[in-house]
């Protein structure tokens, strides 16, 4: 009876110790993209750019629209080149990460089907959430086309400033995302 109790406790420590290995090693397995230090600085400029644009002083008046024209577009083609560089950045690929993203995509498809799906930012592409400072840039891109689009649509004397203080702030929430998910999130060293 001895001998079972024995047999069978060390079957159990056996069992817990490839349990605790195969956990350990799935902690390891990569499922996001590399963490890019040049589309950090990217963003960092990017968020300067966009400070400056509020930080002016000046009032966001019909007739200083053509000098902000020039920086709207600075934004939009700065924000588009990071979206199209975290897009080409490769994702690791490999049985163990499909699989975990196959496992996630009925849940991600669930809550499409409750709350609807997300904006497309403007029709400039989907929005992919597997790609996260992507889908940042879309944000970022759908909140300055609207801010634009009021800014030509404003008559005398120009935007309110609530109108320019939802904007900032809602240009400001996507950079801080994007930024937080390709420092911190995607930072192996941490």
């Amino acid at each position: 009876m001895h001998h079972h109790r024995r047999r069978d406790y060390c079957a159990a420590r056996i069992f817990v110790s490839i349990l605790a290995m195969a956990l350990l090693a799935a902690c390891a397995i990569r499922i996001e993209p590399p963490q890019d230090a040049r589309l950090i600085a990217e963003l960092e400029a990017l968020a300067l750019d966009t400070q400056t644009l509020f930080a002016g002083g000046e009032s966001f008046s019909p007739d200083a629209l053509e000098g902000r024209e020039e920086i709207y577009a600075r934004l939009a083609a700065r924000a588009a080149a990071i979206r199209l560089l975290a897009e080409a950045r490769p994702a690791p690929s490999g049985p163990i990460s499909d699989h975990i993203r196959a496992a996630t995509q009925p849940a991600e498809d669930r809550i499409v089907e409750m709350i609807g799906r997300a904006p497309d930012g403007g029709g400039e592409g989907g929005r992919d959430l597997s790609n996260a400072t992507a889908a940042f840039m879309t944000d970022y891109l759908g909140a300055l086309e609207r801010l634009r689009a009021r800014d030509r649509a404003a008559e005398a004397p120009g935007l309110p400033s609530s109108t320019t203080e939802i904007a900032r702030l809602a240009l400001e929430d996507a950079l801080r995302d994007a930024l937080f998910y390709e420092r911190t999130i995607l930072n192996r060293n941490r």
